[in-house]
């Protein structure tokens, strides 16, 4: 067994670990890259990547819908290729991850890369594949795992999004458990392209939704698409075809697979932090989210193993933070930034910034009915509430179910970002006709409860002289 030291480990060349390294590499110091799962990033193999491939393609396919309304003849002639579609979907994620593994990994020698699953043995040490490693710091970034309840963990035709785009062909019938981001986004893709789709979840929402009109509306949306049963458990049992049936309020229903999307959990649990001196609390690691350090250790966590803000963006930040502060003899605290998460549906769900209403806040919600380019798309269903401070008016937050939602969400996190008010926004200019009027108009009417005695003209341009 051979023994080595380094300056700073990384352990996990997803993400958070590969932003991590960029940063340690600009050091000068010694080095070394553990990795015991699969090259490529969550993201560009299992994760944002391979369903925004299978997103595009069902609204390829399911625009043909609108074709005859509109003067173009010849949609009935269509049809789908099922085993096609995901061997699109394998190239398309071949390429990203090809791309992920060419500038990074593959690039990396015997003396910078290890290949393996790393253990704890001490306060500064460590075991993989069969070397003894001591290091001044390391970071954990060894990313996640999907959550498969103990009782389903055998049953057949049972997928998770580790898993799911490895079929050969799409199935003819699927429930998804867990109606999040990915369940929304994998149920409406597969219904589009002709599965047959329900969707379930204990919560009594979808994909975090606070308004209750804004959810009404993103569920007469998506239910146009596949029944969403909420606010009940399910059971599920294995039947004789090989499909699975799934119960729930006292109604059994049989599927060929069923799709889990009940979130991921931290692999940070199975590498014995606590011989390095980490705190384990309720199951988490114990962390300072802005220097990424774990307290009383040599160590720094970043992405998906801390269990929080589990989103690409939020995991580049946090191993850009741990890689900076392993370079440093002492930490730097960085300012996070503004939360956002963005669900790919039609239409998009997106949620920004503190969403938290109380005394201090007051909000607008405007809906799309009137809005003439969500007319002219044929999706005037949803609307945009942001919540302003009532004392300063400055926006705080933004919940959205809207066509074009990612972008709107996009200039709402950048108002949050840089601490603009309502009254400072509704001076900025708006094109015609564009989805971006309704949140101006949600804007606008922040404004107007804020300064209610102001003219418009006032509230919406700035005086010269």
């Amino acid at each position: 067994m051979s023994n080595r030291k380094v300056d700073t480990v990384i352990i996990g060349a997803g993400t958070a670990g590969l932003y991590a390294l960029s940063e340690v590499k600009k050091s000068g110091r010694s080095w070394l890259l553990i990795q015991g799962g699969e090259d490529g990033t969550t993201c560009a193999r299992v994760g944002c990547m391979p369903s925004k491939v299978l997103l595009k393609t069902a609204e390829l396919f399911s625009s043909r819908d609108q074709f005859e309304s509109q003067g173009i003849l010849g949609s009935s002639h269509l049809e789908l290729d099922p085993v096609a579609v995901m061997t699109h979907l394998r190239k398309m994620r071949d390429m990203f991850t090809n791309g992920v593994r060419g500038r990074t990994t593959e690039r990396m020698d015997d003396n910078h890369l290890i290949r393996g699953y790393a253990e704890f043995t001490g306060k500064n040490s460590l075991r993989a594949n069969g070397q003894d490693i001591t290091f001044n710091n390391a970071i954990v970034a060894t990313g996640s795992s999907p959550v498969i309840p103990k009782p389903w963990q055998d049953f057949a035709n049972l997928y998770t999004t580790d898993t799911f785009f490895e079929i050969e062909k799409l199935p003819s019938s699927i429930a998804i458990i867990g109606m999040g981001a990915i369940g929304l986004e994998m149920g409406q893709a597969l219904s589009q392209l002709g599965v047959r789709v329900a969707g379930f979840d204990q919560a009594q929402t979808v994909a975090g939704i606070q308004d209750n009109e804004l959810l009404e509306d993103a569920l007469e949306s998506l239910s146009t698409y596949f029944p969403i049963h909420l606010g009940e458990p399910v059971t599920l049992n294995q039947n004789d075809s090989g499909g699975v049936n799934v119960i729930c309020n006292g109604i059994e229903e049989s599927f060929d697979a069923v799709l889990l999307a009940l979130g991921r959990r931290s692999n940070s649990l199975k590498m014995n932090l606590e011989a390095a001196g980490a705190a384990i609390l309720d199951g988490q690691v114990s962390f300072n989210e802005q220097t990424m350090g774990v307290e009383g250790t040599s160590l720094y966590i970043a992405g998906d193993a801390t269990s929080e803000r589990a989103v690409m963006h939020e995991a580049a930040d946090e191993g850009l933070i741990a890689g900076y502060n392993a370079n440093q003899t002492t930490a730097k605290r960085f300012k996070r930034k503004t939360a956002l998460g963005i669900v790919f549906t039609q239409p998009n769900i997106a949620r920004v910034g503190n969403l938290v209403e109380d005394e201090t806040t007051l909000s607008s919600l405007v809906k799309l009915t009137a809005n003439g380019r969500a007319k002219v798309k044929h999706a005037t269903v949803g609307g945009i509430k942001i919540i302003a401070d009532r004392e300063t008016g400055t926006i705080r937050g933004a919940e959205i179910v809207s066509v074009d939602g990612e972008h709107l969400a996009h200039l709402m996190a950048w108002a949050i970002e840089q601490k603009q008010t309502a009254m400072q926004l509704s001076k900025m200019p708006t094109y015609h006709p564009v989805v971006e009027e309704a949140l101006s108009a949600c804007i606008d009417s922040l404004t107007h409860q804020l300064n209610p005695n102001k003219s418009v003209a006032e509230q919406k341009l700035s005086i010269l002289d």
